[in-house]
């Protein structure tokens, strides 16, 4: 039997735990410090009792799942090369690799290459506007 009570309820505890530990790591950072930590909490929160509604009013059945686990564990281990080479590469650099490698394996079939240029484009507008974003507003430095 594949419930999914069985599926989603460990998935919703762990997001309702981090976010609650988020929260209260945040009580100790300055006011304008803690705005991200308490968003990113609240939001894992919010996103962990929502998967407990579902869980609780929901009693549909739910398949199993048929696919590979190979692009999973790939994206994983990119976000881990990611974290890792942070600190050595920068925040820029790391994140366009990362973000490059993710998008080339999250295709599914081929694009045109003009597709490539936009996604390319979106991924490194993303990095500048987030690289801005922390450095002059949030005034977290960036490796």
């Amino acid at each position: 039997m594949n419930s999914p009570f069985q599926k989603d309820m460990w998935p919703a505890l762990i997001l309702i735990g981090v976010g609650t530990y988020g929260l209260y790591q945040a009580v100790s950072m300055s006011t304008f410090g803690a705005i991200f930590p308490q968003f990113a909490a609240g939001g894992m929160i919010l996103g962990g009792l929502i998967l407990v509604a579902r869980v609780l009013f929901n009693k549909l059945e739910t398949a199993k799942y048929a696919g590979e686990l190979k692009r999973p564990l790939i994206l994983i281990s990119i976000l881990l090369f990611w974290a890792v080479s942070f600190p050595l590469l920068g925040f820029i650099i790391s994140s366009v690799i990362s973000g490059l490698l993710a998008m080339l394996t999250a295709l599914q079939e081929k694009i045109p290459l003009k597709s490539y240029a936009y996604q390319l484009g979106g991924i490194l507008a993303l990095i500048l506007v987030i690289d801005q974003l922390f450095g002059n507003l949030l005034n977290v430095p960036l490796p």
